[in-house]
C-alpha cells in the first residue's frame, strides 16, 4: 500500500532513451552504456552543453510555491484508505433488480439491421459498464432502467462516421437481456480486518486508528516530495527565463523530437478505435483535437518546441550537476534499477537490461542526477507562498472597491 517511487525525475518507462553520451565535440546522442561509464558521459555532456548555454547564478532567487501542497487532511487520509480497501473488494452476481448508470452488467445482445443480424453485433455473457460510452450512444443510454431477466428491443442509430462504413448512419435494433449485475462488496474496516491483512497492507499496524496514523505519515512524506518537485520546477522556470538560446546539440534535439512524435503516433494507433468512436476519423483529426495542431507541419513545430523545452532543462540540470561535483555510481544505478524492476514486476534489473538494452543505465543515471540537483537547487533558492485562489480573488475585490 505505502509504496511510491521516490523520484523527482521519474522516468516514464517508454524505454526510449532521452539521455546519452557524446559522439562529437559539439553534439550529443542517445547511447547504451555500462553503468560504470555514466559518470564520464555526464561530465563530457556538460562540456558540450556549456558551448550552448550559461547557467545564471540561481542562489538566493525567490520562487513562488503553493504551500497547500503540504497540507494533508483527514478526508484525504480516509479517501486513501478507502481506495486501498477497494483492492480487497469481492464481486458477486445479482440476478434481480433494475440497471442504473455505473452498474457493471452481464448481458446477451443481438443487433439487427432490416431484421438481419449484422457482423460483430451479437454477444453472450458480455460485461459492460452502463454509461461508460463504450457502446454507441443509443445503446449505452438504452441499458439504463432495464429489469434483469427481461428481454428488450432497443432502437439505435450508428454515428455517421462509424466504422465499418456499411453501418454508418444506419438504424438498427438491439435485442438485449441483462442477466446479472456484478455487485462490488467492500470489506468492513475494523481492527480485526486491519490485523488480519496487515502484511498485504504493507503495515505493522493492527488497528484502524494505527492505520490512519501511518497513512497520514506516508501522505505527509509524499506531500513533501511533491512540494520539493514543485519548488524545483519553479526554480528551473526562473533559470530558463534568464537563458536566451536558439541553438541546441542538433543530433540530440532531432532524436528527442523524433521520439516525441513517435510516442504520440503510437498512442493514437493503439487507441484509434476508441478515437473513431469519439468521431476522430484520422491522425490529423487527433492532432487537432488533442494538440491544437491544424496540420502535420504544425505538429512538427510543436514537437520541436517540446523537445527544446526538455533539452534545455536537461542541459541546465547536467551543468549544475557537474559544477557541484555530483557523482552517480554504478551501484546507485543498479539499486535504482532494482526498484524499477520491482515497480514494473520484472524479475530483476538484469532482466530489464537484457530486454530493453543498456540505454536504461543512462536513463536511470539521469534520474539520479535529477534527484541530486533538485536538492542542491532547492537548498539554494528561497520559496515564497504562492497566493491562493481565494486570496487572489479577495485582493482583486479590494482593489476594485478602492
Amino acid at each position: 500500500m505505502m509504496k511510491k517511487f521516490l523520484s523527482v525525475f521519474l522516468v516514464v518507462v517508454m524505454l526510449v532513451s532521452m539521455v546519452g553520451c557524446v559522439t562529437k565535440d559539439t553534439d550529443t546522442s542517445n547511447a547504451a552504456m555500462e553503468a560504470a561509464d555514466y559518470q564520464k558521459s555526464l561530465e563530457t555532456n556538460a562540456k558540450v552543453y556549456k558551448k550552448f548555454i550559461k547557467v545564471p547564478d540561481y542562489k538566493g532567487i525567490e520562487v513562488e510555491v503553493d504551500m497547500s501542497i503540504l497540507e494533508v487532511t483527514d478526508k484525504e487520509v480516509d479517501d486513501y484508505i478507502q481506495n486501498v480497501v477497494k483492492g480487497f473488494a469481492e464481486t458477486k452476481k445479482v440476478t434481480e433488480g433494475v440497471t442504473k448508470k455505473g452498474d457493471v452488467i452481464v448481458l446477451d445482445y443481438e443487433g439487427k439491421k432490416d431484421g438481419v443480424a449484422f457482423s460483430g453485433g451479437t454477444a453472450t455473457d458480455a460485461e459492460y459498464t452502463v454509461g461508460s460510452g463504450q457502446f454507441i450512444s443509443d445503446l449505452d443510454k438504452g441499458l439504463e432502467g432495464l429489469t434483469l431477466g427481461k428481454k428488450y428491443d432497443i432502437p439505435c442509430k450508428f454515428p455517421d462516421n462509424y466504422t465499418p462504413a456499411d453501418l454508418a448512419g444506419k438504424d438498427v435494433v438491439f435485442t438485449v437481456t441483462v442477466t446479472a449485475i456484478m455487485e462490488t462488496v467492500l470489506p468492513e474496516l475494523t481492527d480485526e480486518w486491519v490485523a488480519k491483512n496487515a502484511e498485504k497492507l504493507s503495515t505493522t499496524e493492527k488497528t484502524v486508528e494505527g492505520l490512519k496514523k501511518s497513512t497520514k505519515a506516508y501522505l505527509v512524506a509524499m506531500a513533501e516530495i511533491d512540494y520539493a518537485s514543485a519548488k524545483f520546477s519553479a526554480a528551473v522556470a526562473k533559470i530558463k527565463e534568464q537563458i536566451k538560446t536558439d541553438k541546441y546539440p542538433q543530433k540530440e534535439l532531432d532524436s528527442l523530437k523524433a521520439t516525441y512524435k513517435n510516442n504520440v503516433e503510437s498512442e493514437y494507433t493503439s487507441m484509434s478505435t476508441f478515437y473513431t468512436y469519439l468521431g476522430i476519423e484520422n491522425f490529423e483529426g487527433y492532432l487537432k483535437s488533442y494538440y491544437s495542431c491544424d496540420s502535420k507541419e504544425d505538429f512538427d513545430k510543436y514537437a520541436e518546441e517540446q523537445a527544446k523545452k526538455y533539452l534545455l532543462e536537461k542541459m541546465i540540470v547536467t551543468i549544475i550537476a557537474v559544477d557541484n561535483k555530483v557523482t552517480v555510481s554504478a551501484d546507485e544505478i543498479a539499486d535504482l534499477g532494482e526498484q524499477y524492476a520491482e515497480s514494473y514486476n520484472a524479475d530483476d534489473y538484469a532482466s530489464m537490461l537484457s530486454e530493453y538494452g543498456k540505454v536504461l543505465n543512462a536513463e536511470l543515471g539521469y534520474n539520479l542526477v535529477g534527484q541530486k540537483v533538485s536538492e542542491i537547487v532547492n537548498n539554494a533558492v528561497s520559496e515564497v507562498a504562492k497566493p491562493t485562489e481565494a486570496a487572489t480573488e479577495a485582493e482583486s475585490a479590494s482593489s476594485a472597491a478602492n
